[in-house]
């Protein structure tokens, strides 16, 4: 058996980078999953958060999904520890630069190339998330 995993784009404004967020469910294209991704903002710095239970259908947010790539159904349960392993950005040294310092982007990023490294996830998951869109 296997998940999807796929990166989930929050396109906030033009001012701001997008929200970024790794979504993994059961089914392709499917609608309920769960959710890994880092929140705050650039003055307080981020925390890794992992949502068991999301549905797209939900939101309320303008967003764009891309798939990343399939994971083998046995990871399930080692992928929240994965995520909180990976550590979140801090306090950004021009938190009024929303483009300046790392954000949930660098992390999502981060996290990726840790599933990567372990055979998780294909590589191509890094090409695929290097042509997201930032905005």
């Amino acid at each position: 058996m296997v998940m999807y995993g796929y990166l989930l784009v929050y396109h906030e404004r033009r001012s701001v980078p997008a929200h970024w967020a790794f979504f993994v469910t059961d089914e392709e294209n499917g609608q309920s999953g769960r959710v890994y991704h880092a929140v705050g903002s650039p003055f307080t710095g981020y925390q890794v958060e992992v949502k068991p239970s999301y549905s797209l259908a939900n939101t309320r947010r303008r967003y764009s999904i891309i798939f990343l790539g399939q994971i083998a159904d046995s990871w399930r349960d080692q992928l929240s520890g994965y995520a909180n392993n990976v550590a979140a950005p801090g306090i950004s040294p021009s938190p009024l630069d929303p483009f300046a310092g790392q954000n949930c982007q660098n992390w999502l990023e981060a996290f990726i190339q840790k599933l990567v490294s372990e055979g998780i996830l294909d590589s191509s998951a890094l090409d695929t998330l290097s042509e997201a869109p930032k905005v």
